[in-house]
């Protein structure tokens, strides 16, 4: 009889594959598959930024463990390992080894699982970083051959694959729904007195408002208050009474329809922000000092009908309460916590290209033959 002896101790779902195994063989089963699972103990920290194409017109940018959690549920977090497919149609960016590509890949499994002791951050000689688990395949170039490793048997000298370059999605976003990306905010309102005749208003109004005659008092005559909160708004929109176009979003003066389409101008004023813009409570601001600059931010902010006004230093203010929520929902609001839109990889090429002309003009410059930015004053 062969007796296996090992000083590793079964963990997570080990112990049970084991048992099934061993009761297989005492049945006489001549043939047994053990599917291992994808992920067990390979992961990377909770707090690694990830970009994760989520199907349609979705993209998430943020910490893989935010993104688990939304999709696996906090109630579970006890378990030592959990693992399930994504709710979704998932894509994530992989590269090739083979060609040496880079491609928007299906993610087939979700997986989850209590922290080892001892975790490595790898780091390269131009600043990226990421933290692994020991077990966590890496692949790395090293005296001219690929190899394939554990994260912890990577050398310093080691180089990892980095993409030159990012596929084009094959059908680029064209706009941004603002009701998503701003979600719930109290302090803005949207208009849909133009749908007030279809078939299924009054029911989705009465669900939100109790006093229903108020509010069509208001709506029919243009008194405060005839305007609905976001998450009505978005009712309508998803039981197809009203399309994104019709639905305006508004402030106590401005206003911006739901539906932002995505402009080389939209770009540039986005790139702007990242570079050289804040969000203070009420309004945002972008502090541009360069003549031609200027002369371009203002003419996509008029182009783009973005209310704003100039300061006698050349700064430009934005006033309006919708615009600066917007700003400050897709990229942040301090130069700490600014950062690239969540749907940047959905852009089309000639937008990012603008957007990050828009950052460059702001932050960027030629230091000893190579284009750098500064990404944060201190």
């Amino acid at each position: 009889m062969l007796k296996i002896e090992s000083e590793f101790t079964p963990k997570g779902d080990q112990p049970t594959a084991i048992k099934q195994l061993v009761e297989g063989l005492e049945d006489g089963y001549r043939f047994q598959t053990l599917l291992g699972a994808t992920g067990t103990g390979k992961s990377v920290a909770w707090d690694e930024p990830v970009t994760v194409h989520l199907g349609a017109d979705q993209y998430f940018r943020g910490s893989i463990g935010q993104l688990i959690d939304s999709a696996l549920g906090l109630e579970q977090q006890t378990d030592e390992h959990l693992e399930l497919p994504p709710p979704g149609a998932w894509r994530v960016l992989a590269w090739n080894s083979e060609d040496g590509t880079t491609d928007w890949q299906p993610i087939t499994a979700l997986s989850r699982h209590c922290s080892p002791t001892s975790m490595y951050k790898l780091g390269t000689k131009c600043g990226r970083t990421v933290t692994v688990t020991g077990d966590h395949s890496v692949w790395v170039l090293r005296a001219g051959q690929l190899h394939l490793l554990p994260g912890n048997q990577v050398q310093q000298g080691d180089a990892m694959p980095v993409p030159r370059s990012i596929p084009e999605p094959k059908q680029p976003l064209e706009y941004l729904n603002l009701l998503e990306i701003l979600n719930e905010k109290s302090n803005l309102s949207v208009d849909v007195r133009v749908g007030r005749a279809r078939e299924g208003f009054a029911q989705t109004i009465s669900e939100n408002y109790p006093n229903t005659y108020a509010k069509n008092d208001a709506m029919q005559n243009n008194l405060r208050g005839h305007g609905v909160n976001l998450k009505t708004a978005t009712a309508l929109l998803t039981r197809e009474i009203m399309p994104l176009e019709e639905l305006q979003i508004r402030g106590k003066r401005h206003g911006l329809n739901a539906r932002l389409n995505l402009s080389i101008e939209l770009g540039f004023v986005f790139g702007q922000y990242i570079a050289e813009g804040h969000a203070a409570e009420r309004y945002s601001l972008i502090s541009v000092r360069d003549p031609e600059v200027q002369q371009e931010l203002e003419k996509s902010l008029q182009t783009l009908e973005i209310p704003f006004f100039r300061r006698q230093d050349g700064d430009f203010v934005i006033g309006a309460r919708v615009w600066r929520d917007v700003l400050h929902e897709l990229m942040g609001g301090l130069a700490g916590s600014k950062r690239l839109p969540s749907i940047w990889a959905g852009m089309s090429n000639t937008v990012l290209a603008s957007l990050l002309r828009g950052y460059f003009e702001g932050d960027g410059g030629m230091d000893r033959g190579a284009v750098s930015a500064v990404t944060q004053s201190v």
